[in-house]
């Protein structure tokens, strides 16, 4: 009973082995970076094969290796004294499942290759006094994270590989911070010494600088035209009654003409009538203030007088 018992353990263990040879020894993860190199851990001595996704991509026959895959074929290569194969300037559709088997030894080796882009630097920028926003293109395992000194103080990351992945800190005073971004094959960092200034720094620098020079140009700005507008419609409503005051002022200055008058004179040959302004035409009576009368020349009143001493006394007003 005991030997049966220890056969069908053997033949179940047996089979547990054969079924681990035909699957393959999990070989492990392996990362590599755009451009770059990688090997797998693997030999094949004599004989054997590196297969993709099931699909044998290079043959190893009697020490000789051939590459049955175009796009391999420039790339891969066999070692004859190590019996490793390297795929090199490596790309991202190169990521997935490999299986080295090797006939002799009857070993299949299982690696799953991930190839990732070197991350981008990030970018920083300080919005405010002590706010600080770190920001990074997204990509396959890309995470964002702020460090003060050797301390990690927050991180992110998103699987949406489309978004722009954003970290914001709130620093203290004098105090320095780097952000850094990473993934499994490369690491980019920007320090950020003294992040903190008060608002009223006499010298601002960088971007808070900018910002703080903006400010000031837009208010300026601002109250300049608010200044401008108001002037103009003062000045608008100020002028018309200006411009009446001087008319008005301007006509009271100019000095009126006197009113002249016309009338035929009558000669009288009495010195006493000739106060008689009656004679003069009607309604002179009344015009005392008469100053000057005119008359119109007629030759027969200048003809030579008669030798009458009479005459002598004529006068024309």
């Amino acid at each position: 009973m005991d030997f049966r018992h220890g056969t069908i353990l053997r033949w179940i263990a047996w089979f547990l082995l054969g079924l681990s040879a035909a699957a393959g020894q999990d070989g492990g993860k392996l990362t590599g970076a755009v451009g770059g190199d990688i090997t797998f851990p693997a030999s094949v001595k004599t004989s054997g094969s590196l297969e993709y996704r099931d699909k044998a991509i290079c043959q190893v026959l009697k020490g000789d290796s051939e590459v049955y895959i175009e796009d391999f074929r420039e790339r891969l290569q066999w070692n004859r004294q190590t019996g490793l194969f390297t795929i090199r300037e490596l790309r991202i559709n190169d990521t997935g499942p490999y299986t080295v088997k090797d006939s002799i030894g009857q070993n299949n080796s299982l690696f799953h290759l991930t190839v990732y882009n070197q991350v981008s630097k990030p970018q920083v920028r300080a919005a405010a006094p002590c706010w600080v926003e770190c920001s990074v293109e997204n990509g396959r395992d890309v995470s964002l994270s702020w460090y003060r000194g050797e301390e990690r103080l927050n991180q992110t990351s998103s699987p949406d590989l489309s978004r722009v992945l954003s970290l914001v800190l709130v620093s203290d005073s004098n105090t320095s911070y780097s952000c850094v971004v990473e993934n499994p094959v490369s690491r980019e960092s920007v320090n950020m010494p003294d992040t903190c200034r008060t608002i009223g720094d006499p010298k601002p620098d960088g971007v808070e600088g900018r910002l703080w020079v903006s400010t000031v140009v837009a208010v300026s700005c601002s109250v300049f035209i608010i200044v401008f507008v108001l002037l103009v419609v003062y000045l608008k409503r100020k002028t018309p009654a200006h411009t009446q005051q001087g008319s008005d002022l301007s006509d009271r200055q100019q000095p009126q003409e006197e009113e002249v008058q016309y009338a035929e004179v009558t000669v009288v040959s009495k010195r006493s009538d000739q106060c008689n302004l009656s004679e003069l035409g009607p309604g002179l009576e009344e015009k005392q203030d008469l100053t000057t009368v005119y008359d119109k020349l007629q030759l027969h009143r200048y003809a030579p007088p008669s030798p009458d001493p009479s005459n002598e006394d004529e006068n024309i007003e």
